[in-house]
């Protein structure tokens, strides 16, 4: 697995886990910035 891989699945796992703590939020943000970048 590559760096940018663990980086992603660890971001992901974050955020999931954000996300269950504040269910009021309907989407998490994800700035577009990210969606632009190496991926």
């Amino acid at each position: 697995m590559s760096m940018l891989t663990v980086y992603h699945k660890t971001l992901e796992a974050f955020y999931r886990k954000k996300w269950v703590r504040l269910k009021h939020i309907p989407n998490p943000v994800i700035p577009t910035e990210m969606n632009q970048s190496d991926f």
